[in-house]
């Protein structure tokens, strides 16, 4: 075997699948027609070689980084001018990522890390166990869904059905697998129906190593066979898709300083933004996370979600420490904000993001509302847009519509860290509504992993609302300990709201309980 150090472009076709379930022929002409007048010319003329094609994808290998770089922006360009005037559900717009790294020849393919660009993962077709080949659909059909719902992640390269079907029917190495797609991730599983009933498994497994990362087991009727699909897709995206960023956090924190790129670069401020919950500790992360992801988006100017995360750290700190940014770090953050709406106006997350923080720091409400709503039409599987959609309803004043969205998220991502937010969100919208002790409790399941201004005050203003005065004033004494500086009046500030009457009401009831004005 034979290596070197080289460039390597990996493209594919945004939304394959969907294009193709529209119009299998057109879709597939327009291809090649795109390959033919654009796509390898300008590999040509770059001088680089296609090395494999893989359905909707290719893998092309350069000598210089320069020559990639420009081969991909050409490709851009040429794109950009085919589709103007093409309706976007009707586009065809490649993905492109460009990697230089110590590279395997292997006859006519090539393999390692400087292959895998960014996480990338085959959903391999699902075993039909139920011993009747009519049920052969059923399986083709959640894997489909599977695919289609995981090719909404903006992070995530997920792999065609065309290629990983040739899969289907066959004992396969998920080594192999791995290999031959240039994947660092493979789902698989099973379909099993008795009577009335079925049983769906699946398991996700890192290729290299052929390390089970998640496996888990649904069970359901058959009565109504369609919405059993989306439920089970559902659930299984709104597990695999935290479960994949943390590994990808993992592989990224083991990786030398002086190899990260901007993927890398946002992991690891991911990592950090996630990490600590007390207020020092949580601080220096934020501050951290926040530099982490300024370096993403220096390498990568469109880089979209490090924009937004940026400008979370600000706004978090905020919602934290319950003191009112300056001036200065309000600005920083509005204009992150505005930058991550820009650059990520095709990304859920991006979006649902930005959306919130606009609302939030930037009293945008309509716009604010507008975009977490296009993030959960983007992508209904995306935890954190629904997070974002209920705390912008709240700002809207809007508390009933804010408890939906909370609840969809916890459904969609049950064991995520995010769920002590919902939780959180849950109970301001319940003190709107009135339901003290309902929004009291879910305040109680806040504080048991994280104490901040939000939660404590949470808990304290239905707390006292709902006639537990000394408990209320315990808890004061608490977020007081916490934070010397906060006053009633930054509610203002910190749970901003369309309709200042509401915020009044915040502070009347956290004056009641003893907070200083």
């Amino acid at each position: 075997m034979e290596r070197r150090l080289t460039a390597v472009l990996a493209a594919d076709v945004a939304g394959y699948s969907r294009l193709m379930g529209r119009d299998e022929e057109g879709t597939l002409a327009k291809l090649k027609s795109f390959r033919k007048t654009l796509v390898d010319p300008a590999i040509a003329e770059h001088r680089g070689h296609i090395v494999k094609t893989t359905g909707d994808g290719m893998l092309a290998e350069f000598a210089s980084a320069v020559d990639a770089a420009r081969c991909a922006i050409e490709v851009q360009r040429g794109m950009a001018e085919r589709n103007a005037g093409v309706p976007r559900e009707l586009r065809i717009e490649f993905r492109i990522g460009i990697h230089v790294g110590d590279i395997i020849i292997d006859e006519n393919d090539i393999f390692g890390d400087g292959v895998n660009i960014a996480a990338r993962l085959a959903v391999l077709p699902f075993q039909n166990l139920s011993g009747d080949p009519e049920q052969e659909y059923f399986a083709d059909g959640m894997v489909e869904d599977i695919i289609t719902a995981l090719s909404h992640f903006k992070p995530l390269f997920v792999i065609a059905r065309n290629s990983s079907f040739t899969y289907k029917g066959n004992a396969v190495d998920v080594k192999q697998v791995g290999r031959e797609l240039g994947v660092r991730y493979v789902l698989e599983g099973s379909v099993r129906k008795a009577g009335s009933r079925v049983r769906i498994t699946g398991q996700l497994i890192e290729a290299a190593t052929g390390g089970h990362l998640w496996a888990d087991k649904f069970d359901g009727a058959l009565e109504d066979v369609f919405g059993l699909q989306d439920q089970i897709t559902t659930s299984v995206v709104g597990v695999i898709a935290p479960t994949l960023q943390q590994a990808e956090i993992e592989r990224a924190r083991q990786k030398p300083t002086d190899r990260l790129d901007s993927y890398d670069l946002y992991l690891r401020g991911m990592a950090l933004a996630n990490s600590g919950m007390a207020f020092g500790e949580k601080g220096r992360s934020l501050a951290e996370a926040r530099e982490f992801f300024r370096k993403a988006f220096e390498l990568d100017p469109e880089y979209g979600a490090a924009y937004a995360m940026a400008a979370w750290t600000l706004a978090r700190q905020q919602g934290m420490g319950g003191v009112p940014l300056t001036a200065e770090m309000r600005t920083d953050a509005i204009r992150l904000a505005n930058l991550a709406s820009r650059f990520g106006s095709d990304d859920a997350f991006a979006l649902a993001r930005s959306g919130h923080l606009l609302a939030y720091l930037g009293r945008e409400y309509d716009r604010g509302a507008s975009m977490v709503e296009q993030a959960v039409a983007l992508n209904p599987n995306l935890a954190v847009a629904w997070l974002c959609r209920g705390f912008v309803a709240l700002m809207c004043c809007e508390p009933e519509r804010a408890v939906e969205s909370f609840d969809r998220m916890i459904r969609l991502s049950p064991l995520d860290h995010l769920r002590i937010w919902a939780w959180t969100g849950s109970s301001f919208a319940h003190f709107h509504l009135g339901r003290y002790e309902e929004g009291r409790a879910l305040a109680m399941k806040s504080i048991q992993f994280v104490t901040d201004v939000h939660t404590l005050a949470a808990y304290i203003m239905n707390s006292i609302r709902a006639g537990h005065t000394a408990e209320a004033q315990q808890a004061v004494a608490q977020l007081l300990k916490f934070q010397p500086d906060f006053r009633a009046s930054h509610a203002l500030e910190v749970f901003p709201s369309r309709l200042p009457e509401e915020s009044h009401r915040i502070i009347s009831a956290l004056r009641d309980a003893g907070l200083p004005e």
